[in-house]
């Protein structure tokens, strides 16, 4: 509880400006041991630990973080297939590839796979159109 109680000690303005930076400080942890292929089960134990953070706001952390490289990953993807940036971020948008990251559970599970991802959003805009 050091992190608590030093935030208890800030004054309120302070107070905001030390909670960016646990934000950012969480954030930045969460990347770093998913690029390390470290276990979600790990990750947790080790945020929530480190950071005093709710399991509750380390879900969100994780989904966040999950969303944001998908999204990176599905770009980069995009551009070694030939797209110029502008198109693969018209890909994104049109596809609404961040609503379907934010409420498909089972997509967001694919966040390493950016060629899964594209398949199940041009599969759900093609039903669409019919």
């Amino acid at each position: 509880m050091m992190l608590e109680e030093y935030r208890n000690n800030l004054l309120p303005s302070e107070r905001s400006l030390f909670d960016e930076f646990t934000a950012i400080g969480v954030t930045k942890t969460i990347y770093a041991l998913l690029d390390a292929n470290v276990d979600d089960s790990v990750i947790q134990r080790v945020v929530v630990d480190h950071w005093e953070i709710s399991r509750e706001d380390f879900s969100d952390f994780l989904i966040n973080a999950k969303k944001e490289i998908a999204l990176h990953l599905l770009r980069q993807h995009l551009t070694f297939q030939g797209y110029a940036a502008d198109e693969a971020d018209r890909f994104i948008s049109s596809h609404m590839v961040k609503i379907h990251l934010s409420h498909n559970h089972e997509l967001l599970a694919q966040w390493r796979n950016p060629e899964k991802i594209i398949k199940t959003v041009q599969q759900k805009k093609k039903s669409k159109e019919k």
